[in-house]
């Protein structure tokens, strides 16, 4: 019974680290384009929400750390010892497991963090991608918010298919940003 269990995370472990190294490529690349690009418009993003999940995945991995260090004296461990009915060795790799998929958890939670958002020449750059012009079929500014919703998709930007999260941007950039995505949507994909 304990082997499938370290069988089964070990290959949640391999799978979460492999996409989080994709991630991490991908953003890092991108943040590396953003940085030498003529930013036109910043992007404004509310990091609090990934504040709170870097500082909860923290406490995570304190806590998973501290059990590894001394597996036999907590409640936690318990059940892996009692119900699962593993030694030392498997429940410190168990716990080595989870460390691995917290720790991934928290590179990509930090990325989005300290991501940065623009509006550029070429099109947009988000924390995690980059919109090309040619790649776009429609915008919609939101009523009343310095909001604007950007689609890759055929029926526009009134769906949620294939839009973009609510990209928002400075009041004073308003008129600027509709006049950056007027200029360039002969460049957009055609929506025929």
């Amino acid at each position: 019974m304990p082997n499938i269990l370290i069988i089964m995370l070990s290959c949640v472990a391999a799978v979460v680290l492999i996409g989080t190294v994709f991630f991490l490529i991908i953003t890092i690349r991108h943040q590396h384009r953003l940085k030498y690009s003529i930013t036109i418009i910043a992007l404004k993003t509310n990091k609090i929400f990934y504040w709170m999940l870097d500082i909860l995945i923290a406490f995570a991995i304190l806590a998973c750390v501290s059990l590894l260090i001394d597996p036999y004296n907590s409640i936690l461990t318990k059940e892996l010892y009692e119900i699962w009915n593993m030694n030392t060795l498997y429940v410190r790799s168990t716990l080595l497991l989870l460390l691995v998929i917290l720790s991934c958890s928290l590179s990509i939670t930090v990325m989005l963090t300290i991501a940065k958002s623009a509006v550029v020449n070429d099109g947009i750059y988000t924390a995690v991608y980059f919109l090309d012009w040619h790649h776009l079929y429609d915008f919609h500014f939101e009523k009343g918010d310095n909001k604007v919703v950007v689609s890759n998709n055929r029926n526009g930007a009134l769906t949620l298919s294939g839009t973009s999260t609510p990209l928002k941007f400075s009041k004073n950039d308003r008129d600027k940003l509709k006049f950056l995505l007027n200029k360039n949507k002969n460049k957009f994909v055609s929506k025929s």
